[in-house]
């Protein structure tokens, strides 16, 4: 093989590793992750989840709106965040899965 195609099977070979690494789910995903620790390193979930065990199902979801809604904007804009970024991810995930399912199908 000759230098130049050395140079060009490289760029080839980096080119298909940033396409399955850096895609829209992928981007959302890391999203995911950066403000879920971004959410861990700023609340207390160990304190969160003992306050919330000793509460009855019923009272479970009056408890996480107060929660919501006296917490720092800070969290509240991490959490819907968070949100946003998990179901517009589902969306493209389900989208995905159903174009493969298609591909696939149409090539039996």
């Amino acid at each position: 093989m000759s230098t130049i195609e050395h140079v060009v099977m490289g760029r080839v070979h980096r080119i298909h590793a940033m396409r399955r690494y850096v895609n829209r789910t992928t981007l959302k995903m890391y999203g995911v992750i950066v403000m879920a620790v971004a959410l861990v390193s700023t609340v207390s979930v160990t304190n969160v989840f003992q306050n919330m065990a000793s509460l009855s199902i019923f009272d479970a979801f009056g408890y996480v709106v107060n929660a919501m809604t006296t917490t720092e904007v800070f969290v509240q804009a991490l959490l819907i965040g968070i949100a946003v970024v998990s179901v517009l991810a589902l969306y493209d995930i389900r989208k995905n899965l159903r174009d493969h399912h298609k591909v696939f199908f149409s090539q039996v």
